[in-house]
């Protein structure tokens, strides 16, 4: 998790973009419009982080693990078998049977209510098409919208990795069946509203899932994996009318996406915020929370920079949000001291969070958290999610209904057990 998070997020995704922008080497049509006094700043933030975001980690080690060395005690866990049978084990079960029940009719529900099925979709429809589904689908879903976001694109890919320990740990055809059920679905409601990203990540997801399941990787698998990813961006690309010069270009295609696309919007929320717009503060971290404070909600730092740069795109519903490091929407909240403290608390939440799950039994449930958390934490999502995050506090509440659940079978099998032990006991005799 903490190799993933510094190796791709930080230093792939951001440091190496960050040298081509100081250098002026970029040539992206985003960062092309900032002054050079936004390239320093973002250049020198990006620095801070790689430096502070560390000592964070650090800090929540020596909380949780004091002198240890974290490898040693990673291998360990990795090592330790599949717990099948503690906390509730068949109960638990049950109650996962009973959510993936609930979490396909949920999918099927979202699909009837698009009138679509994404990849279906996405190779029957042209680019422009697909450009506005992809905005009108995620803000202007005209079912319930909890249904879509919590009971389908929360709870499948989570259920799909509980499943995927239960077959690695027994080898049942059955649980085999139910990964490739959830597997599929969990790859379309990802799909959904036609955004790539969310489907490659979860497809190479499973790389954690191997390595926390101790299965003995494979440099073949990893191959496999990336194969797949590879032809998929190969495909989706090519149906999109973009060549092969495009493709491989440094600032355009998947490369391109990958090393400047996900930072682009640090350097232009550094040349924004404050000459154009005003800080932000706590405004926007959610409608609720704002009314409680008593503050006007205003949006995410990352929509008023897509407002900013596209306000036509976002007129005729093409343009989203602007993918900026955490650090960028800490400067658009809260300025300097947004910059100062945010890598710091960024590092000390990861680590903490990675701590917790490397002490806790090591079930299909608690695995399937842990990966999900594991690639689910976006540093080039904003630090409002590191605040609060709405979808963080609604898949610990789905795994806690999951355990209640589960308790309540248990309770019933032990009454029941417990009845029928009565009735098969003779009767006392009278003398």
């Amino acid at each position: 998790m903490v190799s993933y998070i510094y190796y791709w997020q930080l230093l792939t995704m951001t440091f190496v973009g960050s040298i081509l922008v100081i250098l002026m080497q970029d040539d992206h049509y985003v960062i092309n419009r900032v002054s050079d006094e936004a390239r320093l700043k973002g250049w020198l933030a990006v620095m801070y982080v790689m430096v502070v975001v560390p000592i964070g980690m650090l800090a929540a080690k020596r909380i949780w693990l004091g002198r240890k060395k974290v490898s040693l005690f990673l291998d360990d866990y990795a090592q330790k078998k599949i717990d099948t049978f503690g906390m509730s084990g068949s109960s638990l079960k049950y109650s996962v049977w009973f959510f993936t029940a609930l979490s396909i009719l949920s999918c099927l529900y979202t699909f009837y209510t698009i009138r679509y099925f994404p990849f279906i979709k996405a190779f029957t429809s042209s680019s422009s098409t697909l450009d506005v589904l992809r905005i009108s689908s995620a803000r202007n879903f005209s079912g319930i919208v909890y249904v879509k976001n919590i009971l389908s694109v929360k709870l499948m890919p989570l259920l799909s990795y509980v499943w995927a320990f239960y077959y690695i740990a027994n080898k049942r055809l059955s649980d085999g069946i139910m990964f490739f059920i959830t597997f599929l679905m969990a790859a379309s409601i990802l799909y959904y509203d036609f955004s790539k990203s969310p489907l490659l990540w979860y497809i190479l997801s499973y790389i954690f899932v191997y390595y926390y399941a101790g299965v003995r990787f494979r440099f073949s698998r990893l191959l496999l994996l990336g194969g797949v990813v590879f032809l998929i961006l190969v495909v989706m690309y090519s149906a999109r009318g973009i060549g092969l010069f495009d493709f491989v270009s440094h600032n355009s295609g998947p490369i391109g996406r990958i090393i400047l696309g996900q930072i682009a919007g640090t350097y232009y929320m550094f040349d924004i915020f404050p000459s154009v717009h005003d800080f932000i503060g706590f405004s926007s971290l959610t409608q609720s929370l704002s009314n409680l404070f008593g503050y006007d909600y205003v949006e995410r730092a990352a929509r008023i920079a897509m407002i900013d740069f596209n306000p036509r795109g976002i007129e005729e519903g093409t343009a989203g949000v602007m993918n900026s490091l955490f650090v960028a929407e800490a400067w658009a909240n809260f300025g300097l001291i947004g910059v100062l403290i945010s890598p710091l608390w960024v590092g000390f939440l990861i680590g903490n969070l990675y701590y917790f799950f490397l002490k806790r039994r090591k079930n299909p449930l608690w695995l399937a958290l842990f990966v999900t958390f594991s690639y689910g934490g976006s540093f080039t999502g904003g630090f409002n999610d590191y605040i609060y995050n709405g979808g963080n506090f609604t898949l610990v509440t789905l795994v806690i209904a999951i355990l209640l659940t589960a308790s309540l079978f248990g309770n019933y099998r032990k009454s029941r057990a417990l009845n029928e032990h009565h009735l098969s006991s003779p009767s006392p005799t009278r003398s």
